[in-house]
């Protein structure tokens, strides 16, 4: 996982004059807040790079500044950054059921069955 702060951004190479602040740089997908300042000789750190949440869609959820599938096994049935859903007790992961949007991705195991609802959510 790479580091969010990445670069120099409006700070100067030479180091900051006292009573002046800057805004260094976050890698593509993280935001900056907060600021570096240097007062009398001693520099103070309060800032931080934020991850961007993403408006990932159902079956896809947020790994760092991207949306990736589902993993077999779990489902995401809205849009949004929420996380995948791990199906229930009794079921096994499916590979081929990546990117799940409802339950319908759990397939039971061998000494399980499914307890669906009228309209076939688990």
């Amino acid at each position: 996982r790479p580091e969010p702060l990445t670069g120099s951004g409006d700070c100067p190479a030479e180091g900051l004059p006292s009573g002046r602040t800057c805004r260094p740089t976050c890698v593509d997908g993280y935001s900056f807040h907060g600021s570096l300042s240097c007062e009398l000789g001693n520099l103070t750190v309060d800032s931080r790079c934020e991850l961007i949440p993403l408006d990932c869609k159902a079956g896809l959820e947020q790994h760092g500044p991207r949306c990736l599938k589902c993993p077999g096994g779990s489902y995401k049935s809205e849009r949004g950054p929420g996380h995948c859903i791990a199906c229930p007790a009794g079921s096994d992961p499916n590979p081929s059921s990546a990117g799940g949007t409802s339950s319908r991705a759990c397939v039971c195991n061998a000494t399980s069955y499914a307890n669906r609802t009228a309209s076939s959510e688990l």
